[in-house]
């Protein structure tokens, strides 16, 4: 399953804000933090006076270590990653509604929501993560596009296991920098060598 953590897309998203080129952030064994782009190259936060909340990040780095536990990785989610939630949404069933329980409200878990949350409270929270998600437009089927293609990455990690990777990604780069930062996260283990990279 895509990993989700909503105070980590949160702080992603503050310092892509500061700097457009950060995708992805590392956390390591005791918790420090990296920020960077798809080089691994981290901003100077200093290039943003009083800008970057720093408190946002270590709220983030908690979240992180009561999800995933240190060390992990992860991505800044695109547009296609809100449309695969999106498609995980429609198999939670929702209640009909009785003396008891309000209709429309779910009655699994989904993300951070509860059971119990109305479906279209999830709505709005969709189209408040990224601004081309219209829940009216994917109702109808209609998915916007962006520049991205489809990538495929396998690696090997230190345990000399293969990991798979498959998504959407700007470039070579951006493709095997998702990959590496999903498989840290997903293996706790660190990244021998990339075998392969393809674009679908």
């Amino acid at each position: 399953m895509m990993q989700f953590n909503e105070k980590v897309q949160m702080a992603l998203r503050h310092v892509n804000g500061f700097f457009p080129e950060v995708t992805q952030v590392f956390f390591g064994a005791y918790g420090r933090w990296m920020y960077c782009d798809e080089d691994f190259e981290a901003p100077n936060f200093d290039e943003a006076p009083g800008k970057v909340d720093i408190g946002l990040l270590e709220d983030a780095a908690d979240a992180a270590d009561n999800d995933e536990g240190f060390p992990c990785a992860y991505r800044l989610l695109t547009l296609a990653d809100y449309y695969w939630w999106w498609d995980r949404l429609g198999n939670i069933p929702v209640s009909e509604g009785t003396d008891e329980v309000e209709a429309d409200t779910i009655e699994e878990p989904f993300l951070h929501f509860p059971v119990g949350t109305h479906r279209e409270e999830i709505w709005h929270w969709f189209e408040a993560q990224y601004p081309d998600f219209v829940v009216g437009e994917v109702m109808q089927g209609i998915r916007k596009t962006t520049a991205e293609s489809p990538w495929a990455v396998t690696l090997t990690m230190e345990s000399a296991a293969k990991f798979e990777w498959a998504g959407d990604a700007d470039d070579q780069g951006h493709a095997e920098g998702q990959a590496i930062a999903e498989a840290v996260a997903k293996t706790g283990e660190q990244v021998l060598e990339v075998v392969s990279t393809t674009k679908g």
